[in-house]
């Protein structure tokens, strides 16, 4: 090809044009056209920084792109999704041949004409966006396709589902659309997830405006957790089609998956289980920093937490009597800890002390009596929600046969 121009010479350059986002079939459609349709061309000779880049879709020319001083090659042009829009005749429908041509402008004097032709199917099937032509084309939400109600197993409420609902499947409510056709395929959404067991092929004894209910199976409900305000939508398509429309958001409150951590465990008990005199040192001969005291060993907290976050610990004790849920007066302790070097995710140790004000108040000969239950658990909040360990209780004896436990 020859370019004429100030400055130019005549040497005919080569140049060819892909597109960015080509199908095996040469097929551009809906969710090509959501990702961004561009016209790529590859490098030619005896270009100049002042060349202009004409590209045409069907019937409609682009803005002129300069190649300037330092062009990339493949040399992109973004199609407008306007162009691409009006370009397609929705009327017709199916696929339809669209010409893609470029050239290249020096100075008022163009370049011959290189030029594909590729299908181009933006047909969908339903109601059609209002207004027409649709300003936010080719966003997938139609606001013409009603929202779905959800609603808990056990809980029965809407677009909530509360730990009552722990287990169990969820129930979405959704009205067919109009128009219907026999064969088409409506597809859920649960927050992220595709749940693909549940698609719904449209029956030939279906009508528009009819109620259809499909479940939604626990597994998908635990792995995108607890969330006050999950997303919950479908999507419709013909069949054999890509080019999808999806119903507006429902947000749904959901706070069923109940996490229970494993309950921390006490170390240095007897071996009947008994907190004692003996267990308030690791190793008595050499007390470590902070004991007397008592040791609780807090689990593995990496499939929930990392550095930086809180645990917060909870010591309590009770009467030995079981049938006795009054706290021994004082004795209480809650310590919020900030996962890190001194207490890493992983696991980590946590005392139970001063010794005077946590423990020794759990042997009173002229109260309660000389034995007690000590209970420990621990919480952090994950996704916004609090979440408790399991409770681990061993019975306490802080006493020798001399009286309470001799201190040094």
């Amino acid at each position: 090809m020859g370019l004429v121009g100030r400055g130019s010479n005549t040497r005919a350059p080569t140049h060819y044009m892909i597109l960015s986002t080509p199908s095996k079939d040469n097929l551009i459609n809906l969710p090509d056209a959501r990702m961004g349709v561009e016209v790529q061309i590859e490098s030619f000779d005896n270009r100049k920084p002042t060349d202009r880049i004409e590209v045409t879709w069907g019937t409609a020319v682009l803005w002129l792109e300069y190649m300037g001083e330092v062009p990339q090659f493949p040399f992109s042009v973004r199609v407008p999704d306007t162009v691409l829009r009006d370009q397609y005749v929705q009327a017709t429908g199916g696929d339809q041949p669209t010409t893609v041509s470029y050239r290249v402008l020096r100075g008022v004097v163009p370049s011959e004409v290189k030029s594909i032709s590729v299908n181009v199917n933006f047909s969908t099937i339903g109601p059609d966006p209002v207004p027409v032509p649709d300003p936010d084309w080719p966003d997938p939400i139609n606001d013409q396709l009603l929202p779905v109600e959800v609603y808990g197993e056990v809980s029965n409420e809407l677009n909530a589902l509360t730990p009552e609902d722990d287990k169990t499947d969820a129930s979405v409510i959704f009205k067919l659309y109009d128009p219907l056709l026999p064969g088409e395929v409506v597809d859920f959404y649960w927050g992220a997830s595709h749940v693909r067991e549940v698609q719904y092929t449209v029956a030939v004894t279906d009508a528009a405006g009819d109620e259809r209910e499909v479940k939604i199976p626990w597994s998908y409900i635990e792995s995108e957790g607890n969330r006050p305000d999950l997303p919950v939508h479908y999507s419709i398509r013909a069949a054999d089609s890509e080019n999808t429309q999806q119903s507006p958001d429902t947000r749904v409150n959901v706070s069923a998956v109940v996490i229970t951590p494993d309950a921390p465990v006490f170390e240095g008990t007897s071996p009947g289980g008994w907190l004692n005199c003996t267990s308030l040192y690791k190793d008595p001969a050499n007390p470590s920093s902070g004991e007397p005291g008592v040791r609780v060993v807090v689990p593995d907290l990496s499939n929930y937490l990392a550095a930086g976050d809180t645990v917060t610990l909870y010591w309590n004790a009770f009467p030995s009597d079981p049938k006795d849920d009054t706290p021994i007066s004082g004795v209480e302790k809650t310590e919020h800890i900030v996962l890190g070097d001194d207490y890493p995710v992983t696991g980590f140790t946590w005392l139970v002390t001063p010794y005077q004000t946590h423990l020794l108040p759990t042997y009173d000969l002229d109260g309660h009596g000389i034995n007690a239950r000590g209970k420990i658990k621990y919480s952090f909040t994950l996704k916004g929600s609090t979440i408790t360990s399991l409770e681990t209780t061993a019975e306490v004896g802080m006493y020798d046969a001399n009286g309470a436990c001799p201190i040094v």
